[in-house]
């Protein structure tokens, strides 16, 4: 899916029509073993990508970054050991909503 996603959006397909080469793709793991395979995931695909490793409740490695295009899997069963899961929820789609650009997409 990663690769009909880059393709995609370098036609114009799937983001309004605006065809586009550039893309960058940015991301961010608590779970080692997770990370590492998110980034043999863009490795063998031959896509480039900035996968950091860390907690981003706690240590956000791409403070500044706004995206098109964001997709999130809220790591819900480590959250509500620590945080009640309404609050955790908020705390995700707050996040999301800060990070998305103007004419952004999240899922």
């Amino acid at each position: 899916q990663s690769v009909e996603f880059i393709r995609a959006h370098a036609t114009g397909n799937g983001n309004g029509g605006r065809a586009r080469g550039d893309i960058s793709i940015y991301g961010q793991e608590s779970n080692h073993t997770t990370w590492r395979l998110a980034r043999m995931n863009l490795a063998i695909r031959g896509i480039e990508g900035q996968i950091a490793y860390g907690d981003s409740f706690h240590n956000d490695r791409h403070p500044d970054l706004r995206g098109d295009y964001i997709l999130a899997n809220p790591p819900f069963n480590v959250i509500e050991k620590w945080i009640p899961i309404l609050f955790a929820i908020l705390h995700v789609v707050l996040g999301i909503v800060i990070i998305l650009s103007l004419a952004g997409i999240s899922a």
